[in-house]
């Protein structure tokens, strides 16, 4: 009973996703933009950037698309892929 619990917790576990991470920067001088709304198009998991233009969120690389959204600027979506993203906003 206990090793199938462990397979069931491992699976779900799995299913869940990957941390995402990536920064949020002005594209014209590079500047970090903190408190940008990075969330996934089609759910409602987001975050937000931190005091480095830097986050974190919870997903599935390579399934779906990343909108990022900050006062002032064009929002953006892009599609989201392996490895760090580094997004510049306009």
């Amino acid at each position: 009973l206990f090793v199938c619990l462990l397979l069931l917790v491992g699976g779900l576990m799995a299913q869940s996703g990957a941390t995402l991470r990536g920064s949020v920067r002005d594209a014209v001088d590079g500047t970090p933009l903190v408190g940008a709304v990075v969330s996934m198009a089609d759910s409602s998991a987001f975050t937000l950037t931190d005091t480095d233009g830097r986050f974190l969120l919870r997903a599935t690389p390579g399934i779906g698309n990343l909108v990022v959204r900050y006062i002032g600027y064009i929002p953006l979506e892009v599609k989201v892929g392996e490895g760090d993203l580094d997004i510049m906003l306009q």
